[in-house]
């Protein structure tokens, strides 16, 4: 397992020597070359290169019983390339998405004007049920049980004028 931090200056020396080289090298051959190019002890030429391959700088292939090591830079210009690539597209998704979005808003504030004036008209009529119906409550609040005994009686009269039947009009409802 490599040190929890390897100068980032140095890791960026190997890898550079490393692309210099232009080749492909086993661990052997590195641990050699690399400490006297770079000036990273021959110890740590092995963490420096698993810190390489696990950031993806460094490409390593197993090829019969040894490990095999190279860096070329026309690797990382096809990698940027392909992020940029990616990125391009993603941003071109995006903006499409923008602008649909933006269209989709325009039609709606388009609908909603064609129709304002009957909503407006709407809204105005459920106002006024709204200030009728505080009304009453506050009557209710305000003790108008009279009132509230005089519509139950009428509602009991209609009620059995629609049956037939006849009740004295003397029960009391609330008491």
């Amino acid at each position: 397992m490599p040190p929890k931090s390897l100068p980032p200056a140095k890791l960026a020396q190997v890898l550079a020597h490393i692309q210099a080289l232009n080749t492909t090298h086993t661990l052997k051959d590195l641990e050699k070359i690399i400490p006297p190019a770079t000036g990273v002890s021959g110890m740590l030429v092995k963490d420096y290169l698993t810190a390489l391959v696990d950031e993806g700088l460094l490409r390593v292939e197993k090829i019969g019983s040894g490990n095999w090591y190279w860096a070329f830079r026309s690797e990382e210009t096809n990698t940027k390339r392909r992020i940029l690539k990616n990125c391009l597209d993603e941003k071109d998704k995006l903006r499409s998405a923008i602008s649909e979005a933006k269209r989709a808003i325009r039609e709606i504030g388009a609908e909603e004007g064609e129709g304002s004036e009957e909503l407006v008209k709407r809204v105005q009529e459920l106002k006024a049920v709204k200030a009728g119906m505080v009304a009453e409550i506050r009557g209710y609040e305000e003790g108008n049980v009279d009132g509230l005994k005089r519509e139950i009686e009428e509602m009991r009269d209609r009620i059995n004028l629609t049956i037939g039947i006849a009740y004295p009009a003397a029960t009391p409802v609330l008491g």
